[in-house]
């Protein structure tokens, strides 16, 4: 269930965290309950999520993976529509073969920067921070081709300003 935040806790009527509906205090003891269900979960094999009973050796039942999964595809679907929705090279749309690129590279060190590995995570980083500048929706025989040549060979003028040598082995591996 997703919430407006207020100005004041929901609960105890302190003032909230900035972004939240909480005050520390309630916050903190939100955690601390938390801590404690997820523990007896654990011990009980229960789904952590919701307390059912999980399939055999798993730690989530199948109603919840489903959530978490539908949750995933949206956040990336998300960050796919606020940069553009299709590969900004050729146009591919279909979401199984889009990423997000660091339009001027480093996306190795960033992540590494913002503590985040790939995938929803970064998705998610980028919708706390508003989703800014610097990044395009990419497929991934784009986003290879322009990490390892620095051109695509969709972007025939591109090609021709770049080494011959580049160029040749852009154009073999094309073929």
């Amino acid at each position: 269930m997703v919430t407006t935040p207020t100005e004041t806790c929901n609960r105890c009527t302190r003032p909230s965290i900035p972004g939240s509906n909480r005050c520390e205090a309630c916050r903190a003891s939100d955690n601390r309950s938390a801590t404690k269900r997820r523990a007896k979960r654990i011990e009980a094999t229960l789904c952590l999520r919701c307390g059912k009973n999980p399939p055999t050796s798993k730690r989530y039942c199948d109603d919840c993976l489903k959530l978490y999964a539908d949750l995933r595809q949206n956040e990336k679907q998300a960050a796919f529509n606020q940069y553009g929705g299709s590969c900004a090279c050729c146009k591919e749309d279909r979401p199984v073969f889009l990423t997000i690129d660091h339009i001027e590279g480093g996306g190795n060190q960033h992540r590494k920067t913002i503590k985040t590995k790939t995938g929803n995570s970064f998705y998610r980083w980028l919708r706390q921070n508003g989703y800014p500048e610097g990044y395009r929706v990419l497929c991934w025989n784009c986003n290879c081709a322009f990490g390892l040549f620095g051109a695509c060979p969709h972007q025939q003028d591109t090609l021709q300003s770049i080494t011959p040598t580049v160029a040749a082995e852009l154009h073999s591996r094309s073929q």
